[in-house]
């Protein structure tokens, strides 16, 4: 690769990171993880891209191909990297305690608001139970950024409890997972000029958009959106061989269309147009 397209290259793989390295700042914060997380991920694609050419997969290719150690390699190829929960940070373990442990709920079973000043205050007890390497002020910070909790005085409430948050966080990580995956093996054939017809890949951006009719363009796009998908299901339901079976015709073929919007109001007053 030359110097220019790699150049380029880098200057989108940062672009593309801050969002997500933002998000895992905002939900889990630890860059160990993060890093780690990382490596596995270079080493089963190394895999896959080994395995596609029809080659054996050894440590040293895998190696070579990632640039990590070999100590490292051997270790996530063969199994041996302990893979931590999908919660793994103490912030989550202290809402999990907190929400679930018979000394910090109430009678009904739902958290209790805790005292948080001083290192006898309950928050204090309750994030002794999890974490002796971590203070409470650094958790109680966390947990009050990311919206979470609600501080009034010296008292803490948690609004945002993690048995509410765990199912609809899961099933839109995993929903966004497979969007972004395919997002990017659209944008590789596309680069590549793998079809003669192209994937599909349009982005329609306003950036001075009537701040009053925010509301009704976000209802206007869902509407919009969900027809448009009603027609892409309908027109592929009519090409697809367990619903409309071909004689003779070979099936097998996959084909993802996906949407998103994103609507957002200006921080500031924006000028308006006498």
């Amino acid at each position: 690769m030359s110097k220019i397209l790699r150049d380029a290259a880098e200057g989108a793989l940062r672009t593309m990171l801050s969002p997500i390295v933002r998000f895992w700042i905002n939900h889990l914060g630890s860059i160990q993880r993060f890093v780690g997380i990382l490596k596995e991920i270079f080493v089963q694609v190394a895999v896959e891209e080994i395995k596609k050419r029809g080659e054996q997969v050894t440590i040293s290719r895998i190696s070579i191909m990632t640039g990590l150690h070999r100590l490292d390699v051997t270790k996530i190829y063969r199994g041996e990297v302990e893979h931590v929960q999908s919660v793994p940070d103490v912030v989550t373990r202290v809402i999990g305690h907190w929400e679930q442990s018979r000394a910090y709920t109430n009678p009904d079973g739902s958290p209790r608001i805790l005292s948080i000043k001083g290192r006898k205050s309950e928050f204090a007890k309750l994030v002794a139970t999890v974490s002796k390497s971590i203070g409470p002020p650094s958790v109680l910070y966390e947990l009050e950024r990311t919206g979470v909790i609600e501080i009034d005085g010296d008292k803490a409430k948690l609004v945002y409890p993690l048995t509410r948050s765990v199912g609809e966080f899961d099933r839109l990580i995993e929903l966004t997972s497979k969007n972004v995956g395919t997002m990017f093996s659209s944008i590789d054939e596309n680069i590549r000029q793998v079809n003669k017809v192209p994937h599909h890949f349009i982005r329609t951006e306003y950036d001075n958009v009537l701040v009053g009719a925010v509301p009704e363009i976000r209802a206007w796009i869902n509407r919009e959106g969900k027809k448009f998908h009603k027609r892409v299901r309908e027109y592929l339901a009519s090409r697809d061989q367990d619903i409309s079976p071909v004689i003779g015709e070979r099936g097998g073929a996959r084909v993802v269309v996906a949407g998103f919007s994103w609507v957002e109001e200006p921080e500031k007053e924006a000028l308006t147009v006498e």
